[in-house]
């Protein structure tokens, strides 16, 4: 039976998003009804699927920055995505947060107020940044609309963290913010086959 490249595809993203929904599934019923321990701490599963998300982002930006006039941006994106998956292992953002409140303001909270914060504005301003310069560059309507779903979501993930709301929510908005930015770039990564197989078989 013949398969075609889009077809290839759409069988490939579907085991993807099963997957991916499989994953969460198991992972929200072995942890009930704790289920936030499943979540929130660099060792629990939904921080391993996280940095897994993050790590796959990055290399497919890298594999777009070879087919694509937008290299830098793609660079730029990839090595975002994999300082964010060590972030989510390492907690990068938590030890600068110590520094700050201890190093800086002697373990006062509310001398530091939002200062401790820094680390998650700047990855907002660095996501909100990203999306203008791809809005402005990539013209591919579908990607656009998951892209900007996706930094609209992870943008809410952000916000739990610096209001100090739900942990749970704030992890789940993270994951599914991940999720949609990997499979924008995936159809982005399609479109780029499907068009280098029609050059290889109608070559000039």
């Amino acid at each position: 039976m013949y398969i075609n490249q889009r077809q290839k595809f759409n069988l490939v993203f579907s085991l993807l998003s099963a997957g991916f929904l499989l994953f969460l599934f198991f992972t929200l019923r072995a942890a009930h009804p704790w289920i936030r321990t499943a979540f929130v701490g660099e060792r629990a599963p939904g921080t391993w699927l996280s940095s897994v998300l993050l790590i796959s982002c990055g290399m497919i930006s890298i594999i777009l920055s070879m087919f694509r006039k937008e290299f830098f941006i793609f660079i730029i994106l990839s090595l975002g995505c994999f300082f964010m998956a060590l972030d989510e292992r390492f907690m990068f953002h938590e030890m600068f947060k110590s520094f700050i409140l201890f190093d800086i303001f002697d373990g006062n909270h509310l001398k530091m107020g939002k200062w401790g914060e820094l680390f998650i504005f700047f990855y907002l301003a660095s996501g909100l940044t990203i999306l203008i310069i791809i809005l402005k560059k990539i013209k591919e309507n579908l990607f656009r609309i998951l892209f900007i779903v996706a930094i609209a979501i992870g943008s809410l993930s952000f916000l739990f963290d610096i209001f100090h709301l739900n942990a749970l929510w704030e992890d789940l908005f993270k994951i599914f913010a991940e999720y949609l930015l990997l499979s924008s770039l995936l159809f982005l990564l399609r479109g780029e086959f499907i068009s280098l197989k029609k050059t290889e078989s109608n070559p000039e």
